[in-house]
C-alpha cells in the first residue's frame, strides 16, 4: 500500500515498453497512414485531410501536436488521425511482456489484503491518451479475485487516473461510474477485425475524448485542475517516461516557487548531463545525478525497483 501522498506523472515512455509510439513514432504512424493509401475511417471534410495528408510529412516538426499548433483549423482531423494511429496499439497483449511489466509491478505496490485498493495515497496524472494502465488494472483484479466489473470499477475509483488531453473513449466498466459519457465508449483491443462501419464510429469517439496541447481551453480544464491540486499536496511526485516538455511543466505548476515538503524525481532514459542540469535546475526534478550509470540507462520497473520510492511507505 502507498500511504505516502504520491502522484505519478506519465509520458509517452511510460507505454513505450507495451508497443505504444513516442512522439516522433506517433508523427510516423500518422504520415503512413497515407502513404499506404488509408484515409482516415469516418471523416467527412476530405478537404481538410487533403491538406494534412499534403503538408504534415514535409512541415519539418516531430510531433503531429507542434503541427496543429500551427494549424489549428486542422486540430479536428488532425485528433481523428492521431486517434487512427494509436488505437491498433491497444490490441497488444499486455499480460504477454514479463520483462517490462512495471504495471505488473505498480498492482503489487498499491493491492491489499483479498484485492482492496482501500487506503492508498495516490494519484496518476498520464498526457496518453491509450487506456492500456487502467484495462490493465481492471482485468488483473477481476481474474486474480473473481470480481464483478462493479466490484473492480470500485475498487480502482480509489486509485484516480487523470488523463490530462483526455483519452481514447471510455471504458465500457467505466460508464457505472460517475462523470463518464455511455455515449463515447470505445471497447479496449484495437480496431483489427472490426467492420468499417464500427471502425469509422470508434474512431470518431475517440478523437471526441482527445485534447491537443495548443487548444485554448486546454488551460482551463478541469483535468489540469485537478491535478495540479494533486501535485501541490503530494509528498512525493515521480515523472515516469516523461520528456519535461515546458508547456506541460509550466501547466502542471513546475515554474516559479518551489514546494518546500514535495520530493521531486523522474526517469532520465537517453538523456544527457546538459538536459539533465538543466530540468533540475529550472524545474526541480531530481534527474540530475550522474553518480549512478545504472539509473541513467534504467528502464521504469528497473527505475522503480532500484529507487523502492514506492516500496518505503
Amino acid at each position: 500500500m502507498i500511504t505516502k501522498r504520491t502522484v505519478l506523472v506519465l509520458g509517452a515512455g511510460s507505454n513505450e515498453c507495451y508497443g505504444f509510439p513516442v512522439g516522433t513514432e506517433l508523427y510516423r504512424k500518422v504520415c503512413l497512414l497515407w502513404q499506404q493509401g488509408v484515409g482516415i475511417p469516418g471523416w467527412s471534410e476530405p478537404g481538410k485531410e487533403r491538406v494534412l495528408r499534403e503538408r504534415l510529412p514535409r512541415s519539418g516538426v516531430y510531433s503531429v501536436d507542434e503541427f496543429l499548433e500551427d494549424n489549428p483549423h486542422l486540430i479536428g482531423v488532425g485528433k481523428c488521425a492521431v486517434a487512427y494511429a494509436l488505437l491498433p496499439s491497444e490490441g497488444n497483449d499486455l499480460f504477454n511482456q514479463r520483462d517490462l511489466m512495471w504495471y505488473q509491478y505498480l498492482l503489487a505496490q498499491i493491492r491489499g489484503e483479498h484485492g482492496s485498493l482501500e487506503g492508498n495515497q495516490l494519484v496518476i496524472v498520464t498526457f496518453n491518451y491509450d487506456r492500456s494502465l487502467e484495462h490493465y488494472l481492471f482485468n488483473a483484479l477481476c481474474s486474480r479475485y473473481g470480481f464483478s466489473d462493479e466490484v473492480a470499477a470500485r475498487e480502482l475509483q480509489r486509485i484516480p487516473i487523470i488523463h490530462v488531453h483526455g483519452q481514447l473513449g471510455y471504458l465500457p466498466w467505466q460508464t457505472q461510474l460517475p462523470g463518464f459519457d455511455e455515449d463515447l465508449v470505445v471497447p479496449y483491443g484495437g480496431i483489427a477485425g472490426v467492420a468499417p462501419d464500427e471502425t469509422a464510429a470508434r474512431v470518431m469517439r475517440a478523437a471526441e475524448c482527445v485534447r491537443i496541447i495548443c487548444e485554448p481551453d486546454v488551460e482551463r480544464d478541469e483535468r489540469l485542475a485537478s491535478s495540479r491540486k494533486h501535485l501541490q499536496r503530494a509528498e512525493l511526485v515521480l515523472f515516469l517516461g516523461f520528456g519535461y516538455h515546458a508547456t506541460n511543466m509550466r501547466r502542471l505548476g513546475f515554474e516559479g516557487e518551489r514546494v518546500e515538503h514535495r520530493q521531486v524525481c523522474g526517469t532520465c532514459l537517453g538523456m544527457e548531463n546538459p538536459q539533465r542540469r538543466r530540468i533540475h535546475n529550472m524545474y526541480g526534478v531530481d534527474v540530475h545525478d550522474t553518480s549512478d550509470i545504472y539509473l541513467e540507462r534504467a528502464s521504469i520497473l528497473e527505475y522503480l525497483r532500484k529507487t523502492g520510492f514506492l516500496e518505503q511507505q
